[in-house]
């Protein structure tokens, strides 16, 4: 089980994450990082938060352009094919 030291570093972490995401959701658009193009930073954004989606890592959503740059790209043949299997 955990203890109060586990749920303390969870939380740490936690507060880290959405910290990071509304550092992220204050540099994107809602055309992604690089309006016009598809850039490295999409990708490695629709990466990280496809990971977490599969494996029920954390819930991103709620930043209006991080949502806004996965739905603009997600029918590229590119981010259907290379998308993550969930695990249930």
């Amino acid at each position: 089980g955990m203890n109060s030291a586990d749920v303390g570093y969870i939380q740490r972490h936690r507060e880290r994450i959405d910290s990071l995401l509304s550092w992220l959701d204050e540099r994107a658009t809602d055309q992604g990082f690089v309006p016009g193009y598809f850039s490295i930073m999409d990708i490695q954004l629709i990466s990280a938060l496809g990971f977490a989606d599969a494996r029920d890592v954390f819930d991103w959503r709620g930043h209006a352009n991080l949502e806004a740059v996965v739905s603009a790209f997600a029918g590229r043949p590119s981010i259907k094919i290379t998308a993550p299997a969930r695990r249930n």
